[in-house]
């Protein structure tokens, strides 16, 4: 785009855009499995180094390299492409003067572009195969996802484990999958409500991971008003309009038990996972409470009741269990597109 507009708009704030937008791009092919290449020049070391903390954050390790060559070579190849491609050599001659370089060095003097290309390639490799990924993960990973939107019948109090999605919760669902294959789960569970399980199924469809239904991954409900009109639920709770009341922790809901109960429920279901060997990478997908209450469990704060900590539909939050350690917190409440972990597995260069 920055070549084809007439006349050339080289601001900074508009080589800047350019360049984000440049990397955006190249951010959703790693995510898919591609090796991206960003070949360009780039206006300063320090905007090189904000762009791959960026692209740390979401998960994608980038390399970068310097081909140094001379003035008269740049000023040639500028010469060769077409009128359109082609940079005023005056341009060329400013950059060139005060270019910094970053990255890994490479002298690219009298080399074609394949050549220089192979052997970027064999330095990439050889970094992969030293370690370059980092150490083995011993922990165990949790990725929680919780259920798409479900479609809640009109007028009338559903029962809450026989819900399905909407058609707004399939496709969040679906729009959750290629996160959850970037992160190659080992085992999925799923709480045991009709739109978790399939939740579970879309978005873990292309997994190799069975899944496996988890009661104990299930929200505090309320059994009692099933099939009663919204608005005479509304009357008793003290809610109003046509929306099914949301779930609280200040409630007991009948046949529910208490909610340190529901509490020590899904912490022993993290603590079985946790117990079952290091390495592993495990998706979750459930529901707002049970959620919130991981988050209290790991900052090692009581558990409130207003549920503050939210988790949006087909929204994503990471848990990493260390050996022999309460746990942390690596994110809360990303959507696919923003959603990194280590040990990264995918390039930019």
């Amino acid at each position: 785009m920055r070549y084809l507009a007439k006349p050339r708009d080289v601001s900074r704030m508009a080589l800047e855009t350019s360049e984000r937008a440049c990397v955006d791009l190249a951010l959703s092919y790693a995510r898919g499995g591609f090796t991206a290449v960003i070949d360009g020049v780039s206006f300063d070391p320090d905007f090189v180094d904000s762009m791959c903390l960026e692209m740390a954050r979401s998960g994608v390790r980038p390399d970068v390299f310097t081909l140094d060559v001379g003035l008269g070579d740049l000023l040639d190849r500028n010469a060769s492409r077409t009128e359109s491609a082609q940079v005023p050599t005056d341009r060329i001659r400013e950059l060139h003067g005060r270019f910094e370089p970053c990255g890994t060095m490479l002298s690219v003097r009298d080399m074609p572009p394949e050549e220089v290309a192979a052997d970027i390639r064999d330095i990439v490799e050889s970094r992969d195969t030293e370690g370059g990924t980092g150490e083995p993960d011993q922990g165990v990973r949790v990725l929680f996802l919780r259920h798409g939107e479900p479609d809640y019948p009109y007028g009338q109090y559903p029962d809450p484990r026989r819900v399905p999605l909407s058609a707004r919760g399939r496709a969040q669902a679906l729009a959750a999958r290629p996160a959850v294959e970037r992160f190659a789960p080992t085992a999925v569970y799923a709480s045991d409500t009709a739109h978790a399980l399939q939740t579970a199924q879309i978005a873990c469809a292309s997994c190799d991971a069975t899944i496996e239904a988890a009661p104990a991954l299930r929200e505090r409900c309320c059994p009692s008003p099933v099939g009663f009109p919204i608005a005479e639920v509304h009357r008793v709770t003290g809610g109003g309009g046509d929306e099914v009341p949301g779930d609280s922790d200040l409630r007991s809901p009948a046949g529910e038990g208490t909610l340190d109960a529901a509490v020590a429920r899904v912490g022993g279901f993290l603590d079985d996972v946790v117990a079952r060997g290091a390495g592993q990478r495990v998706p979750v997908v459930g529901h707002r409470g049970p959620h919130a209450w991981t988050i209290s469990r790991l900052l090692g704060a009581p558990v409130q009741v207003d549920r503050a900590l939210d988790l949006g539909h087909a929204a994503f939050s990471l848990f990493s269990f260390a050996p022999n350690d309460r746990g942390k917190i690596d994110f809360i409440n990303r959507e696919s597109s923003g959603v990194g972990w280590s040990p990264l597995r995918t390039d930019v260069a």
